[in-house]
């Protein structure tokens, strides 16, 4: 339930409007970053924990009209969820009694293997009114396919204007 406690309902408010509240609390400056690092549940095995970093940066400061662009851009440490995949692949394939060489092709094959998730997001900020106006999110996931080593990568763009 989103609103059960003040959590979930922190939780609920931070993923889908969190946006609003980028610009406050933090001092920003042209050509600086801050860097904020946090816990947070890994989305594909959410009883393990993985470290959330986002990248803050002021993009933009437009004097006419008087608004900001803010950059926020989150990177998922995915390496001990990536090694934790490719251990569980090595054991099974012992598991199964595969051959040797079965083995080691699928050690190879997700020894090659990569994930990556981030998202940036640009938030429009109004600087007369205090108010953010838009956020644009880019989510970006991108994977190679252990056996081919292809890499693909999907994009997800999300657009919020505030009235």
């Amino acid at each position: 339930m989103a609103f059960e406690s003040k959590q979930t309902t922190e939780d609920y408010m931070e993923t889908f409007i969190g946006y609003l509240l980028t610009p406050y609390n933090k001092d920003f400056v042209i050509g600086e970053e801050i860097s904020e690092t946090e816990l947070s549940a890994n989305p594909f095995n959410p009883m393990q924990e993985i470290n959330v970093t986002t990248l803050y940066r002021l993009k933009s400061l437009d004097q006419d009209p008087s608004t900001c662009i803010i950059e926020a851009k989150t990177i998922m440490d995915l390496s001990e969820f990536i090694e934790m995949m490719k251990d569980m692949v090595e054991k099974m394939a012992a598991s199964f009694g595969a051959a040797d060489s079965t083995a080691e092709k699928a050690k190879k094959e997700m020894s090659d293997f990569k994930m990556d998730i981030t998202n940036v997001n640009e938030i429009t900020f109004d600087c007369e009114t205090s108010w953010v106006t838009k956020s644009i999110s880019t989510g970006v996931v991108s994977t190679t396919n252990p056996k081919t080593g292809v890499l693909t990568k999907k994009e997800i763009i999300q657009t919020a204007l505030v009235k």
